[in-house]
């Protein structure tokens, strides 16, 4: 009679440790789930609210009506892309660049960079680190198939990893060709052959004063003849410079970031926009 206790007494406490056990599972399988479920819903608010700085600088592009683009105008210094959100979260169309950690607009005009579709071997053969062999390879590759992303250019035999990080930010597919004076940097301008002088002319004529970009008295070139007129003192004629420069784009980058306070979750998205999305805003 005891050993009959004993015994059911030792089933009663196996039974009880599986039903702990398999409540114990499914709790951690519960809070599992939860966490999931939270960690979905932040990056579904992420994505929104990257979004959102997406549409904020479509708006401002669509309300830039100048014949001409450059680094001073509100579709790229506007302190409205950073914006906090009730709820804890914000979007935020900048982004970290240099050394120096300097922040920039997240609005970039495509127009500044060598489009490596349409750049002649003479121009791609002034980008750092690329020799005549990788340039050959480069635009027999791009006969057979045009480079949908800058990237893509790392398939290409010769060229390594350590130069496409050396002509990233240089480099575009996105772009009718042409390069907008008023947004290229130097070392852009350079690469098309042109004479250093008339390229240091060309920037420090669009700083104005405080020789730097995107400030209060910047001096843009409004029009293509202003650029003909520049290159003239420089023995540049206009049918060379007009096949090369703009002052102008039709084809822009938005990089927006939407964050999670209190968390780390981000996400990015970025859309390459041509103007013809102004006519699509009121403004």
């Amino acid at each position: 009679m005891a050993g009959s206790k004993g015994i059911a007494l030792i089933l009663a406490l196996a039974i009880l440790m599986i039903v702990s056990l398999f409540t114990t599972a499914f709790l951690g399988l519960m809070n599992l789930e939860t966490r999931m479920a939270r960690q979905f819903v932040s990056r579904l608010k992420a994505h929104y609210l990257a979004q959102a700085g997406v549409e904020t600088a479509l708006a401002q592009l669509a309300r830039d009506k100048n014949d001409y683009d450059a680094l001073g105008e509100s579709w790229r210094e506007n302190r409205n892309y950073y914006r906090t959100f009730p709820g804890g979260g914000l979007y935020d169309v900048t982004r970290k660049v240099g050394a120096d950690g300097q922040m920039v607009s997240g609005v970039e005009d495509e127009a500044g960079k060598i489009n490596i579709n349409l750049a002649k071997k003479k121009v791609l053969l002034n980008l750092p680190g690329v020799n005549e062999k990788t340039v050959e390879a480069i635009i027999k590759y791009r006969e057979t198939k045009p480079f949908i992303t800058t990237d893509e250019i790392l398939q290409v035999q010769g060229l390594s990893r350590t130069v496409f990080k050396g002509i990233e930010k240089l480099i575009t597919v996105n772009s009718k060709g042409k390069i907008n004076v008023n947004t290229a940097s130097a070392q852009v301008l350079t690469f098309l052959g042109l004479n250093p002088d008339f390229v240091r002319a060309i920037i420090n004529y669009r700083r104005g004063k405080d020789g730097k970009d995107g400030t209060a008295d910047d001096r843009p070139f409004r029009k293509m003849d202003e650029v003909l007129n520049l290159g003239n003192k420089y023995g540049l004629g206009p049918e060379v410079l007009s096949s090369l420069l703009t002052v102008s784009s039709n084809d822009f980058s938005i990089i927006s970031w939407g964050k999670i306070k209190r968390g780390t979750i981000t996400r990015s998205e970025e859309r390459r926009v041509g103007k013809e999305c102004r006519s699509r805003w009121s403004p």
